[in-house]
């Protein structure tokens, strides 16, 4: 669970070429306005949670930005996330 700002980072791989880890950089300042679109929509799934996709069809923010992954809407299973207070409802707060 991110608790403050000192939990809000982008990162780029040890990898990636100086223009990944430069726009990782660059994102700093647009952390905490991402990081509340996106928990204010885990917050209001609930327990239902919300997949990638939901996610970026929820806030309008683009996939590359919530997440690295490149798969979504391929009718593949999916990760589904859930803010922290509903992850205990649901697999009994094991995490």
């Amino acid at each position: 669970m991110l608790d403050g700002e000192d939990d809000l980072f982008a990162y780029a791989r040890r990898t990636d070429p100086k223009t990944s880890h430069d726009a990782a950089s660059s994102m700093k300042d647009m952390l905490p306005q991402l990081q509340a679109a996106v928990l204010g929509s885990l917050r209001r799934a609930g327990q239902r949670g919300r997949t990638l996709d939901e996610l970026i069809e929820d806030t309008g923010i683009e996939k590359v930005t919530i997440s690295p992954r490149r798969l979504g809407r391929s009718h593949r299973h999916q990760i589904v996330w859930l803010a922290a207070e509903f992850a205990a409802a649901v697999d009994g707060g094991s995490q």
